[in-house]
């Protein structure tokens, strides 16, 4: 039996090019909607709990706002230690006495023609500048003690007179007409400091053809 080898032989074929066609592929997109328990935690959306519906409610509280004033009321004036100081109650506590000059007054003691207060005032009239009245009270002062003097006038005319004030012989106040404004009220005050513990209050009354009101004499510490 025999054998037969037959030897490789190379065949080359001429190059040739393929041109192919352009095609259009489309392949066709599947989409899987997968439940949302099998997707893993780290691709599934963050998940928020529900706001809970919230509710405002407005409150007007009216504010009462308290203002507390204080009044600061002027200090009480001190007492007065005269008795019958505006001549209410007539010549009581008060002593009357005339000059040796004095030439019968017109008038003289109280009156409620004119009066600074009250209903009444002391009234002296005289008719020539020579005649002098006085009226007196006594009183009771703490020695040592400054006291306050002070006692109010009205003139009817304007000639020169006056109405000297002391207490235990020490002039306390002054009065002298001349150039003044008539038929106004004025006040004059003095003070004093007693050394005895009952003392005079003395107001003298020179004056000529015209009428003095005197009215609220006023002796206070």
């Amino acid at each position: 039996m025999y054998n037969y080898y037959s030897s490789p032989e190379t065949v080359i074929l001429p190059r040739e090019t393929l041109t192919l066609p352009p095609q259009t592929l489309t392949i066709p997109v599947e989409t899987t909607t997968l439940p949302a328990s099998t997707l893993s935690p780290q691709n599934q959306p963050p998940s928020y709990p529900p706001r809970p519906s919230q509710s405002f409610t407005i409150t007007e509280t009216q504010t009462s706002i308290q203002i507390q004033t204080t009044v600061l009321s002027s200090p009480s004036p001190a007492a007065n230690i005269l008795q019958n100081p505006g001549f209410e109650s007539g010549m009581t506590r008060w002593s009357y006495y005339g000059s040796p000059n004095f030439n019968a007054p017109i008038t003289v003691g109280p009156t409620s023609s004119q009066f600074h207060s009250g209903s009444h005032s002391f009234i002296f009239q005289a008719p020539s500048i020579k005649d002098k009245s006085e009226i007196v009270q006594t009183i009771i002062v703490t020695p040592g003690i400054a006291y306050a003097f002070s006692f109010w006038y009205r003139i009817s005319a304007n000639p020169s007179s006056s109405i000297v004030c002391t207490a235990d012989g020490q002039q306390i106040a002054r009065m002298v007409t001349g150039g003044m404004t008539v038929n106004t009220w004025f006040q004059t005050s003095g003070t004093f400091t007693p050394c005895n513990p009952s003392i005079l209050i003395v107001c003298d009354f020179i004056g000529s053809a015209m009428m003095f009101y005197f009215d609220d004499v006023v002796v206070a510490c």
